[in-house]
């Protein structure tokens, strides 16, 4: 009986405990910011869970009550000053390791997102990093092309039964079927029909509901990738969602993993990432599921939310579209031509 009581006591006193070192003795107290906010996470819960993801704007409102630097939860500052930017993202030789709280329900440990470890996240960045020069970006330009095709098709057809266009869902099936290709070297085939073309948006906003929720209880998401499917579509149809797209990048993987093609013949980021010259640990199949969707999902709702939002504004401004309009057909008179970016870049609107 004493025991019983003993526990829930000392977890009480703990707590308490806790809270005095966070408001008094913990590093960050002499910063400013709401007292609830410095004691316990659960001014964080309440604007991030309860009040669904509004935490950022509550941030936004603290700046202005406290000041450049606020501290919004018991181990976090929040800096709003754009002159700090390079001291905190710039490249030196200061080792700076990752937030473990941060990434530990990610469900994808692999993956150079979740490299909590300095050297880690240098080893798996510098594996990446060629791809996303404007030169490797040049070489796909073909392909580019070819996508943007089926996009102006569809558009076309939609144009013939005058039905409305969901720019947010064509532009993502666009990104995704490139970031795909470019990856994984074969596409995803949203913009044929191959998939159905807001799968990848719906992913995405699951991770970002779920996202909230996962910083305060400690859930492995990488476990749950072990339950059968069936199961986790009856638990949650969000989760089911994430991890039937993990499955399908985990298939493609497998074909990387088994292809017999010579690596200059395979110029894609997994045939890179499954290099015999990398260690072991560093080309498993698991390492080259992860890191393909966070590349996928990294790329295909931020990308194709600026491509809409571009397009929206441009349409919507008669005077910005007009002279677009004359200036693209300098380059393409017959509207059918290929302009090379270079030349595109040239024209003083995509300067």
């Amino acid at each position: 009986m004493l025991a019983h009581v003993a526990l829930p006591v000392a977890f009480v006193f703990y707590q308490l405990a806790k809270i005095l070192y966070n408001l008094y003795f913990h590093p960050l107290a002499k910063f400013p910011g709401p007292k609830l906010a410095a004691a316990t996470h659960a001014y964080e819960f309440y604007w991030s869970v309860i009040r669904d993801g509004q935490f950022i704007w509550e941030i936004e409102r603290l700046h202005k009550k406290y000041g450049p630097i606020v501290r919004i939860t018991p181990r976090e500052l929040h800096i709003a000053d754009p002159s700090f930017h390079s001291e905190i993202y710039a490249s030196s030789p200061r080792r700076v390791n990752g937030d473990y709280r941060f990434i530990r329900t990610s469900g994808v440990t692999k993956s150079m997102f979740a490299a909590i470890d300095h050297d880690l996240h240098h080893i798996r960045r510098g594996s990446l990093t060629k791809f996303f020069s404007k030169r490797s970006v040049h070489s796909i330009q073909p392909m580019i092309q070819d996508k943007v095709e089926l996009v102006i098709k569809k558009l076309q057809e939609a144009a013939l039964t005058t039905s409305p266009v969901n720019l947010n869902k064509i532009n993502a099936a666009f990104t995704a079927d490139i970031i795909s290709h470019y990856a994984y070297g074969v596409s995803l085939g949203c913009l044929d029909g191959g998939m159905r073309e807001n799968m990848l948006s719906d992913a995405t906003h699951a991770i970002a509901g779920l996202s909230q929720w996962l910083k305060f209880i400690p859930i492995n998401f990488t476990k749950i990738k072990k339950l059968h499917p069936a199961l986790i579509q009856k638990i949650s149809p969000t989760a089911a969602m994430i991890l039937n797209t993990h499955r399908t990048i985990s298939s493609l993987a497998i074909d990387v993993l088994r292809s017999t093609e010579p690596k200059e013949l395979r110029k894609n980021i997994f045939a890179t990432l499954a290099d015999a010259k990398l260690p072991a640990e560093e080309r498993s199949l698991d390492r080259l599921e992860e890191e393909g969707f966070v590349l996928l999902v990294a790329g295909t709702e931020t990308t194709a939310h600026c491509l809409s939002v571009t397009m929206f504004y441009i349409l919507n401004t008669p005077d910005i579209h007009r002279e677009l309009f004359q200036e693209l057909k300098t380059v393409m008179p017959e509207g059918t031509e290929r302009p090379a970016l270079h030349t595109l870049e040239s024209l003083p609107l995509l300067v």
